[in-house]
């Protein structure tokens, strides 16, 4: 890899696209600023992706988790900046802190 955009990007579309593909979704970056502390990755869901409360929640933070492991940017962080749809509820998002009832 020429350098860690890149190396994004093809972890982007080697393996975090094809696996939201299956639920008809994808993401592509909106914004990549790695010269600064801590580097900040904008990205932008679609298709289905684009319209689940899940994108702004579990699936975001695996596919952020996913993005740190794999490029070595450990204090990554990755932000989702998906307009949200218009009856976008997030009650239906997980929420560890809630306790099982």
């Amino acid at each position: 890899m020429s350098n860690k955009f890149d190396l994004i990007d093809e972890t982007i579309k080697d393996y975090i696209n094809p696996g939201l593909a299956i639920h008809n979704g994808s993401v592509e970056i909106f914004s990549c600023d790695l010269d600064i502390t801590p580097p900040v990755l904008k990205l932008k869901f679609d298709g289905m992706c684009g319209e689940c409360p899940s994108s702004f929640s579990q699936t975001l933070e695996t596919v952020a988790s996913f993005l740190r492991e794999e490029t070595g940017i450990t204090d990554l962080v990755v932000e989702n900046v998906t307009e949200k749809p218009e009856n976008f509820n997030m009650k239906y998002v997980f929420n560890p802190d809630e306790e099982d009832e």
